[in-house]
């Protein structure tokens, strides 16, 4: 029986919740239960082709292989910059024959923009692709890799792999496909400069004659060709032919 002035009846017209979640919370909550994003651990990728039907085997590439994510596809040179700019990844893949910029200034804007970046060149024509690789000077050593378009989706992955596992490739001039090229990815390996440097000396010309034709001073010639001499060990021009030719450099 109540007492006088006190009611029997207790009433929670506001009932509480034994444990009630803080909104900031909430956040967390759905990143844990979402979709996840790509993998932390995933390569990012981008891809340049102004072919449709490239861009869809790569991106067919990406979605089926896990440790590769298609960061951004461009058909355009000016697309593929601003991608890399916004996305950072660790790889490029690109035809070169963009509609709107040579092979050679893209590559060049790539590695000003993102030195890490590793490039391969996804392409029919290999050699134009070489060539490409070493009028950018400095800027090729960014270009890790040619592949022969005529590579399939398992082999351009083989060689992706191994590009993002730090090794450098050239195409085999016997078949079709992407090969490992010791002189490329030893230590001290030749950067383009001083391989086409190299060259220009194994046709005869003079360190003058070759600053002239590439629009380098003269004592820029001669530090590369001093560097081509210490990595090969050569006291002398003709020493370093003998060994470049050795090697299959020339």
């Amino acid at each position: 029986m109540a007492r006088a002035g006190v009611s029997a009846k207790v009433r929670y017209d506001r009932p509480r919740p034994r444990f009630a979640v803080p909104r900031r919370f909430e956040a967390c909550r759905s990143a844990l239960t979402g979709p996840a994003a790509p993998g932390t651990s995933a390569t990012g990728l981008v891809a340049a082709d102004s072919h449709p039907i490239v861009l869809a085997g790569l991106r067919e590439l990406c979605a089926t292989t896990d440790w590769l994510h298609l960061a951004a596809a461009a058909a355009t040179a000016a697309e593929a910059i601003a991608a890399v700019g916004e996305n950072r990844p660790r790889l490029v893949v690109m035809d070169t024959r963009l509609p709107d910029l040579p092979a050679v200034d893209v590559i060049r804007r790539l590695r000003t923009l993102h030195p890490p970046v590793r490039i391969v060149l996804f392409t029919t024509d290999p050699e134009r692709a070489e060539h490409a690789a070493a009028a950018a000077g400095d800027a090729g050593e960014s270009v890790a890799a040619v592949v022969h378009k005529r590579t399939d989706l398992s082999g351009l992955a083989s060689a992706l792999r191994r590009v993002a596992d730090g090794e450098r490739l050239l195409p085999d001039g016997s078949a079709p496909g992407a090969r490992r090229t010791d002189r490329l990815r030893t230590p001290g390996a030749l950067t383009p400069r001083e391989h086409e440097i190299l060259r220009k000396v194994a046709a005869g010309m003079t360190n003058i004659e070759i600053a002239r034709e590439l629009g380098l001073a003269h004592n820029t010639i001669k530090t590369y060709f001093q560097r081509t001499l210490e990595k090969l060990g050569a006291r002398n021009r003709v020493e370093a032919l003998l060994r470049a030719d050795e090697k299959g450099l020339l």
